[in-house]
């Protein structure tokens, strides 16, 4: 008979995925910061992008050394490696929602500081 192997339960299950929608600057945050590579763009022509299943195209450049590590990469190419490392979609400078109550509160922030806070009688007449 077989042994049964069994997973302790103190071992979390986590999911790997193929492709993550990472957006442009995300890629390029996560090149610059974990593995010292900026994305430098391929001139593929003047009205390339006129053509139906044009792709934009990056060489992969370190930094430290000026050297291209992979040349003419498409941005789903790059989402597809980025996602088997796992890394995260989103990051502290990544765009967040905000809410209306923010926007008015900032916007009414700004009007204090540019107008000044208005006088009780101003408050009260309306």
């Amino acid at each position: 008979m077989s042994e049964e192997k069994k997973i302790p339960e103190e071992a979390p299950l986590h999911r790997i995925y193929d492709y993550k929608p990472y957006t442009f600057h995300r890629i390029c945050r996560i090149f610059l910061n974990h593995f010292d590579i900026e994305m430098q763009n391929v001139w593929q022509g003047y009205k390339c992008n006129r053509r139906p299943g044009y792709c934009e195209r990056y060489n992969l450049v370190e930094r430290s050394t000026g050297k291209v590590v992979a040349e003419m990469v498409s941005l789903e190419q790059c989402r597809r490696v980025l996602a088997k490392f796992d890394f995260p979609e989103k990051d502290e400078k990544s765009d967040r929602q905000t809410t209306g109550a923010e926007k008015e509160r900032a916007y009414l922030n700004f009007l204090k500081k540019k107008y000044g806070q208005p006088e009780e009688e101003d408050r009260k007449n309306g």
